[in-house]
């Protein structure tokens, strides 16, 4: 039997819970925004939106190319082959709908909503958490300055 003022109701784990839960929403939000806005502009989506992405979606698309490549050159029939056809348009797709590009949409995304809670934080400090706003000034520089070649 516990009494006092000594209990451990566990609320430091449950807003801990809640942060996480709340940032994993966001991340899925980004991402669902990010496919359904490559998805309805049928963007061509050439470079990222940081140095980091750059080089992911340059090295992802000079894979899927040399990949269509030589289903082409092994295949020459692959004009008038529905199947091979629709192997290469598969590869088309994936060249606009990658993983590195929706990541690369999804980060954009998320940089304009930092800049303008940045922009009200400015105006209304007194509305936000400083230790909030440096962390997730911290994060996006981090990203921003990560190395593609690692």
């Amino acid at each position: 039997m516990l009494s006092g003022l000594a209990q451990d109701l566990g609320y430091d784990k449950r807003i801990e819970d809640a942060k996480y839960f709340e940032q994993q929403r966001k991340q899925k939000e980004a991402m669902d925004m990010a496919k359904a806005a490559m998805l309805a502009d049928d963007l061509e989506f050439a470079s990222g939106s940081n140095p980091y992405d750059a080089a992911r979606i340059k090295d992802f698309s000079h894979k899927k190319v040399l990949e269509m490549k030589a289903l082409a050159d092994t295949n020459r029939n692959w004009a008038t082959d529905p199947m091979l056809r629709g192997q290469i348009k598969y590869l088309k797709h994936e060249l606009k709908t990658g993983a590195p590009i929706l990541q690369s949409l999804a980060y954009a995304n998320a940089a304009k909503q930092h800049a303008e809670v940045m922009a009200d934080a400015a105006k209304n400090p007194w509305a936000y958490d400083e230790d909030d706003l440096k962390a997730a000034n911290a994060q996006f520089e981090a990203y921003r300055n990560m190395d593609p070649t690692k």
